[in-house]
């Protein structure tokens, strides 16, 4: 049973600085620099933005949060 994609209300708190950063246009290595981890756990982050969204890319993740982000208030 396939479930239905969430909103940005479901992101971690991590998840959502993340996609907040990739959104500015920041790589993995920037993300990582600012938030005080490594480039791989800012991608294990996206990893789980990009399941909760039920999208297979990172644009794709970026668009989707850009888009709620905008209609709703923003979590930080």
């Amino acid at each position: 049973m396939e479930t239905a994609p969430k909103s940005i209300n479901d992101l971690s708190p991590r998840e959502w600085q993340v996609m907040k950063l990739a959104a500015e246009g920041k790589t993995y290595k920037g993300i990582g620099t600012e938030l005080g981890i490594s480039d791989r756990t800012a991608r294990f982050h996206m990893e789980g933005a990009k399941a909760k969204f039920g999208v297979p890319t990172r644009m794709q993740a970026i668009a989707r949060f850009s888009k709620d982000s905008r209609a709703g208030a923003p979590k930080e």
